[in-house]
């Protein structure tokens, strides 16, 4: 694998060429400008660039501690943000974590500054998992990265987790609000599933059917999109972002209507076994008014039916206190879990668990 370092303040900033698997197409890469704050300097730099894959391109944000023991570069932090979102949801999570991390977040296709594709097929998970793959070999290609995700960044995350060829990219993942969609589809068909829990998930995703209407759901967002981030804010307690971020979740809603169209159905109903022996942290906001933490309970320790646990051997299931943009309420929180996450994973910690055999039923 070729290397191709460019030298960008006290660091190299290394650009990788990604070798053969869903990411098969070399990502191109463009730098940008150094964005530093003049008033105060930072514990990190932080970089803007951009990764293409094909006739996408998506917008990278780096931030990497200034402080370097030489030898030791930083761990790599791969951030994926969820709908109506763009990576700045992260922004508060990720400057607490900079200072000791190599952070990195992106606006995934569809969102903020990247390309926004018109096809409802170039939105599958398997599009998005190459672009996960893109990424990550681009910004680290001389080691896995750990793998945060929220909302539809986790759903879309859960692909390369649990795709054996994929498995060396990863380290570890922290997955936040968002459910593996094959998970789900096996837990719904699997007699444990209580019908009340059900239920109850279905009352809370009464939108999945609304974003599936062809002409009704694209015109409600682009008439009332730009008031989506006021209504989120007084529901959830969350402090207020300005105009332009409004209308920016505006448009990332809008566009964001594939991801439902080109996966809910099929993944429902013809859920695949997906596993995965990848050390895996799943936060379950007790207040999420959008995922019922019932549809992670499958994952808890001494569940009636451990057939999901058996998939993912090495994984730890966490409620905590909040709504389901627990990550802008209080990202203290969330980046104290993702750090002691990673720490106990690069420290070996997090006892090792035997991957589960592909292709044989539980």
């Amino acid at each position: 694998m070729a290397v191709a370092p460019l030298a960008c303040g006290a660091h190299q900033w290394h650009a990788g060429v990604i070798g053969e698997g869903a990411a098969s197409k070399a990502p191109k890469i463009e730098f940008g400008t150094m964005m530093e704050d003049a008033r105060t300097e930072k514990a990190w730099e932080t970089v803007e660039h951009r990764v293409t894959r094909g006739s996408v391109t998506l917008a990278v944000t780096e931030r990497r501690p200034r402080m370097i023991r030489e030898g030791a570069p930083p761990v790599t932090l791969l951030f994926v943000h969820g709908y109506p979102d763009d990576q700045t949801v992260w922004t508060a999570v990720a400057e607490q974590l900079a200072s000791t991390f190599h952070v990195v977040t992106f606006d995934v296709r569809g969102a903020g500054k990247s390309t926004l594709p018109s096809a409802i097929s170039a939105y599958t998970l398997e599009e998005l998992s190459a672009d996960i793959v893109a990424v990550a070999e681009t910004i680290r290609p001389d080691a896995p990265v750990h793998l945060v995700g929220h909302d539809w960044g986790s759903i879309q995350a859960w692909e390369p987790v649990t795709e054996p060829k994929l498995h060396n990219h990863f380290k570890s993942f922290t997955s936040i609000s968002g459910p593996c969609l094959d998970h789900i589809g096996q837990s719904l068909r699997a007699p444990a599933s209580p019908k009340r829990a059900r239920g109850r998930q279905a009352l809370r995703s009464w939108y999945i059917a609304f974003f599936h209407l062809p002409l009704l759901a694209p015109l409600v967002w682009r008439l009332l999109g730009n008031r989506f981030d006021a209504i989120i804010e007084r529901s959830e307690g969350i402090p207020s972002t300005n105009a332009t971020e409004h209308s920016a979740r505006g448009a990332n809603g809008l566009h964001g209507l594939s991801l439902y169209r080109a996966n809910i159905l099929p993944r429902l109903l013809a859920p695949r076994r997906r596993s995965t022996a990848i050390p895996v942290q799943i936060l379950v906001p007790e207040d999420d008014a959008y995922v019922a933490p019932a549809l992670t309970e499958p994952f808890q320790e001494g569940y009636a039916d451990p057939y999901l646990r058996r998939l993912v051997p090495n994984v730890e299931r966490h409620l905590i206190a909040g709504g389901h943009w627990v990550l802008r309420r209080d990202p203290s929180s969330i980046a104290n879990r993702i750090e002691d996450f990673v720490t106990r994973v690069e420290s070996g910690t997090l006892a090792a668990i035997p991957s589960p055999v592909v292709g044989q039923d539980a």
